[in-house]
């Protein structure tokens, strides 16, 4: 395969298999089993249900915008923490400007766990990186 496309075929698995670990980890925060719902005649989302949506969701973040900023840190710096660290943090600014212009009223203390899940995102998608990379080269 060519040098030129390794990298952006090596981001876009990257993308997908962060998608399916921060969807699952989304679902599962979120899913409420309906035997626990105390309000009758109210719709409550499947696990599967959730899980899709979240994965639509985050696999348009990814592509969009995360393999873009992963390439821009990449360029500016080889240190290991330093490059978590940035996957992280820009991954919660992005993720709350796409919650913040989706036009949700939202308070502070939503943005701020927003911003939280934003980070974890962007820390998944170093590691699942890392791992990818590290087997490739094996």
């Amino acid at each position: 395969m060519s040098t030129i496309l390794r990298p952006f075929i090596d981001k876009i698995l990257t993308a997908f298999f962060s998608t399916i670990l921060t969807s699952f980890a989304l679902a599962s925060i979120m899913y409420r089993p309906k035997e626990l719902m105390a309000q009758q005649q109210t719709y409550y989302a499947s696990f599967i249900e959730l899980f899709v949506w979240y994965s639509i969701y985050v696999f348009v973040i990814y592509m969009t915008v995360g393999i873009g900023i992963s390439f821009l840190i990449e360029q500016r710096t080889s240190n290991t923490w330093y490059s978590l660290f940035l996957h992280g943090i820009l991954g919660g600014l992005i993720i709350t400007i796409f919650s913040l212009l989706s036009g949700i009223q939202t308070d502070l203390a939503e943005l701020l766990g927003i911003f939280v899940i934003g980070v974890s995102a962007g820390g998944i998608f170093y590691s699942v990186q890392a791992i990818l990379l590290r087997r490739r080269k094996k």
